[in-house]
């Protein structure tokens, strides 16, 4: 795995937000990524988690933008992670949402 400075991590995670848009629309049917669960995380800073906080909600506003819910589909839960390892296009480190999805009758 190649390590990234904080700098670089940061950058990754602010402007990969579209790309993952694009990416995750166009892909459907091909293997999951690896992507990091909570244990995973690693530690940051004050700073780093604000960074972190208005990239997530600038994510959620995107995402209802470009790919908005359709009838009676409700967001049950989402997690906000990274790529453990490089997918497709995609360099390990890139932001990823991870969103379950229900559907009410």
């Amino acid at each position: 795995m190649i390590a990234l400075s904080e700098e670089e991590k940061q950058q990754q995670l602010i402007t990969s937000i579209p790309v993952i848009l694009k990416s995750g629309l166009q892909n459907t049917g091909t293997p999951l990524p690896i992507i990091a669960n909570k244990k995973d995380f690693y530690e940051v800073t004050r700073s780093q988690k604000l960074l972190v906080e208005v990239a997530e909600r600038c994510a959620i506003q995107e995402l209802a933008e470009n790919a908005p819910l359709v009838e009676r589909e409700e967001m049950e839960e989402d997690l906000f992670s990274y790529l453990l390892e490089p997918y497709q296009e995609l360099p390990a480190f890139t932001a990823v949402l991870k969103c379950q999805l229900i559907r009410r009758q």
